[in-house]
């Protein structure tokens, strides 16, 4: 069984891919941080900073 596909193509996926991991991994650090911020502060009834 043949992919068709070629070395360039595979190439861009092994660069595409790792790329993409690290930038979700980035956004889902700044998401979870921002949460447990606002939850920590919802927590200690401070409800204007959490807005």
């Amino acid at each position: 069984m043949k992919s068709g596909l070629g070395t360039q193509q595979v190439g861009a996926v092994s660069v595409a891919f790792p790329l993409s991991l690290y930038f979700s991994g980035i956004g889902l650090t700044f998401g979870v941080r921002g949460a447990s911020y606002i939850s920590r502060l919802l927590g200690a009834k401070e409800n204007k900073k959490s807005k």
